[in-house]
């Protein structure tokens, strides 16, 4: 069975990074999933690379052979390409540790704290017209996933391996992305806040 989309990007931007070398050269997307086995739906490498152009971590040239959306692309990684596949690289190191379940106290004041940090953040992504114009996927994920991290804080217990992986890594994103405004300060808030709150420090 195929993984999600988001992450065969993640793994396919991964790949590309480590056969880049850090070299500035055209690289073959499909022929790169293939080599490191990549398991993947018909037309997902071409909507994962227009998905990267779109973050401004590669330019691509398309040449359709034979009908297959996948064939004839190929691209050359920008540096933020490689801070991108640092970051996931981080983000997947600190998954092992964090595999066990914690259990909620829902009369906490940090509790509270959080759940009114989720709000803000989301009703500030929302509001940030800009981004829903040049990017509604990726606005449209990014508060899936956070609304998701605020269903989960309503269970008694909750897996902390899945929570980091979703909405910590959403957050690192949004609190990168909008370091300069609102939505950034905000993310960062609720980091520090799910920290406690989930006892990763």
């Amino acid at each position: 069975m195929a993984p999600s989309f988001t992450t065969f990007r993640d793994d396919l931007l991964l790949a590309l990074a480590d056969s880049a070398g850090g070299m500035q050269r055209g690289l073959d997307p499909q022929r790169i999933a293939g080599k490191k086995g990549l398991t993947y739906t018909a037309g997902w490498v071409r909507k994962a690379v227009e998905t990267m152009e779109r973050h401004g971590w590669v330019k691509a040239k398309y040449s359709m052979r034979g009908g297959d959306p996948d064939v004839g692309i190929v691209v050359v990684l920008d540096g933020s390409a490689l801070e991108e596949a640092d970051r996931l690289i981080a983000d997947r190191q600190a998954i092992p540790a964090a595999d066990r379940t914690v259990t909620i106290n829902h009369n906490e004041p940090v509790y509270e704290e959080v759940l009114y940090g989720f709000k803000q953040t989301i009703e500030a992504i929302k509001g940030k017209n800009e981004y829903g114009a040049s990017e509604p996927e990726d606005r449209g994920q990014r508060i899936a996933e956070l609304e998701a991290g605020q269903h989960l804080l309503k269970a008694p217990r909750v897996r902390v391996e899945p929570f980091v992986q979703l909405v910590m890594s959403a957050l690192r994103y949004l609190a990168k992305k909008f370091a300069d405004n609102a939505v950034g300060i905000l993310a960062a808030a609720l980091m520090a806040a799910l920290v406690k709150l989930l006892g990763l420090a």
